[in-house]
């Protein structure tokens, strides 16, 4: 067999066994669930991704922020999905593992393209196909633009290499092209033209090439690159997720930056005790931020320093410290020291390293120890994976291995609360309330009041809630509570009680009967108890012109428009409004009063103008009334505003 075909079939052979050991890892994810963490903003909820492809989107994915974030191509693939898989949660998860699957096969090639080793090309793309490190990016939804960063960050990659050996214009502009994608997928590349360079300088044979041409090549890079930051920034701050220097000082953010490179290598080498949230702590470590910087300083000069006789320690130290600047913590966004998904990109840089000097140094044994490891992996992130099954398992996780956080808590609290697991959300919230050490209390108590209605433990929800606002009366949420507990129980005449004993200011009293008032009509469909409170608004204040069209609405919705338009000329009496006055119109249309109708919206074209609506009911009246001339002369005014509102 000659080399070429050798070659051949042990590329197959890597690309077939990265694929197995993928697949083996990720297969489960088809039963997984949406999370509460992200998931729902990015697809849930998301009516933009819902309501298909068009130019509206389009404008939304290219011009607005979303989630402190601006990613329209991640935007376009969660959109593809929806299409094609609704709300099927395990086929969203598995779209992921698919394009990771790409990724650690470009991974290979590119590897492959620069060492023409296939067993060193298989043995890095594995680890970055495995470690566990890259579950959170893999099987979280809402992180598809890590999937995606990455692979067209990989094809921009493997672009470069081609395009460094023969400088052909059409290399260059494919580079170009996947760059921009991969920034329009997740901005974590912003440091790539500056990762080229140091291809040029260490692997490719650039260096006898045009310095300058060198550099002034990755200027397009940059310029796009600060573009897409500047939008990045605007979006988080806008959003309120850019954390100010006052809220985090400087020296805070760079020893934070500085510990967390050494904690991120740890993780590379020790991935146990993963967690999707990490606290931030909030001030200098002073021992630990000085060994940190003593030791990337030491490993950087030695680096460079040998950058000849060993290219990859140089390539793969600066790939990892590189490609992780954007997010290491310098611009500091939300709360989190750090997190596991910030490693898909620069943790390669270590693998490389790795692999490669231990295959050079240890020969047989380097191979047999990196299958071991491999192996090892290939268990732990089975289990890791395990934990993303739904929000429960991961929360659960969390706290398991950061016991002291109470977001992680709080997060279980809603998720055992979204899948009626009661008894367990309360407990929750009692070691919630045991080990919180602020002063203030009532949110957790808020929540365990809601835990014992769900658990049909009525009077002791109504009791916390009760006391909560005895000691705070202006604690909107806690009433909020309340008089939910009191409505959705059907006590109504007890929350009437409630609230007339509650508020001694006659505006209050009302405005908080009238929104109990809204939901037993909008949202409990009971009509009678909604008409009793309006009734007891009109004796608190007979000029209260919503508690008429209250009365007017209930009427309306019971058949009965005669009394709708009764009570609805009361309201018409206090105040006369364009919306009010054309609803009483369309009452009379209701009715068959087909004059009377007309006789209002002619009031109404006197009083406030024509409009589209206007005109067409008046043409149809005119219709009914045997007036063909008159009904046409309006529908045409119709017509001429709808053509104008469509031209603009």
């Amino acid at each position: 067999m000659s080399y070429k075909n050798q070659q051949i079939k042990s590329i197959l052979l890597s690309l077939l066994l990265l694929t197995i050991l993928i697949l083996s890892v990720y297969w489960q994810v088809q039963k997984f669930e949406f999370l509460s963490f992200d998931d729902f903003n990015y697809v849930v909820k998301n009516k933009n991704i819902q309501n298909g492809l068009n130019l509206k989107f389009f404008k939304w994915a290219f011009f607005n922020s979303h989630s402190s974030n601006w990613h329209p191509v991640t935007w376009l693939s969660h959109l593809l999905d929806f299409n094609f898989y609704g709300l099927r949660a395990g086929e969203h998860h598995f779209t992921n593992v698919l394009i990771h699957l790409f990724n650690s096969i470009i991974l290979f090639f590119i590897i492959f393209k620069i060492r023409k080793k296939s067993l060193e090309s298989f043995f890095i793309a594995s680890l970055f196909a495995i470690h566990p490190v890259h579950t959170e990016s893999i099987v979280w939804i809402a992180e598809r633009k890590d999937m995606l960063f990455a692979f067209f960050g990989f094809l921009s990659v493997y672009y470069y290499i081609d395009y460094s050996r023969e400088e052909k214009g059409i290399k260059y502009l494919l580079t170009f092209f996947f760059f921009a994608l991969s920034l329009m997928s997740k901005s974590m590349l912003v440091t790539l033209p500056f990762l080229f360079l140091l291809f040029d300088f260490s692997i490719l044979p650039r260096e006898k090439s045009n310095t300058i041409k060198i550099f002034c090549e990755k200027i397009p890079f940059i310029l796009f690159a600060i573009l897409v930051s500047i939008l990045i920034i605007k979006a988080q701050a806008s959003e309120g997720a850019l954390r100010s220097f006052a809220d985090s000082p400087l020296e805070i953010r760079v020893s934070n930056a500085l510990v967390s490179y050494m904690k991120y290598i740890g993780k590379i080498f020790y991935p146990l005790n993963l967690a999707i949230l990490y606290l931030h702590p909030k001030s200098i470590q002073f021992y630990p931020a000085l060994f940190s910087f003593l030791t990337i300083f030491l490993i950087s000069l030695f680096a460079i320093f040998f950058r000849k006789k060993a290219p990859f320690l140089f390539l793969g130290w600066f790939w990892f410290l590189l490609t992780l600047v954007p997010v290491i913590g310098i611009v500091q966004v939300g709360d989190m020291q750090m997190a596991d998904r910030y490693l898909y990109f620069p943790a390669i840089g270590i693998y490389m390293i790795f692999v490669i000097f231990t295959l050079h140094y240890l020969k047989s044994f380097g191979k047999i120890t990196i299958i071991l490891i491999i192996s090892s992996l290939l268990l732990f992130t089975f289990k890791q994976a395990g934990y993303w099954k739904n929000s429960r398992t991961l929360y659960r996780r969390t706290i398991e291995v950061m016991p002291e956080h109470g977001s992680a808590r709080e997060f279980l609290y809603w998720a055992l609360m979204r899948s009626n697991k009661y008894k367990e959300a309360e407990k929750v919230i009692n070691t919630l309330i045991i080990n919180n050490k602020e002063q203030d209390l009532t949110r957790y108590y808020k929540d365990l009041g809601l835990v014992y209605f769900k658990q049909g433990r009525t009077d002791e929800a109504i009791s916390i809630l009760k006391h909560i606002l005895s000691q705070s009366k202006n604690d909107k949420d806690a009433l909020k509570k309340l008089l939910f507990v009191y409505i959705e129980d059907g006590r109504i005449d007890e929350a009437k009680e409630f609230l007339t004993n509650f508020f001694e200011n006659k505006n209050e009293l009302i405005n908080e009967l009238y929104n109990v008032a809204n939901v037993l009509i909008f949202h409990k469909r009971r009509y009678n108890k909604a008409l009793l409170l309006f009734t007891d608004i009109i004796r608190l204040n007979d000029r209260d012109k919503n508690a008429y069209l209250g009365i007017a609405l209930i009427y309306e919705k019971t058949g009965n428009n005669n009394m709708a338009i009764k009570y609805l000329l009361k309201a018409l009496s206090i105040e006369d409004t364009y919306n009010e006055r054309k609803m009483l119109a369309t009452f009379f249309v209701k009715n068959g009063n087909n004059r009377r109708a007309l006789k209002e919206f002619l009031y109404i074209l006197d009083k406030w103008g024509g409009n589209f609506d206007v005109y067409s009911n008046l043409g149809k009246l005119y219709s009914k009334l045997n007036s063909p001339h008159t009904a046409q002369k309006y529908f045409q005014l119709a017509k001429k505003i709808e053509l104008n509102n469509r031209r603009y």
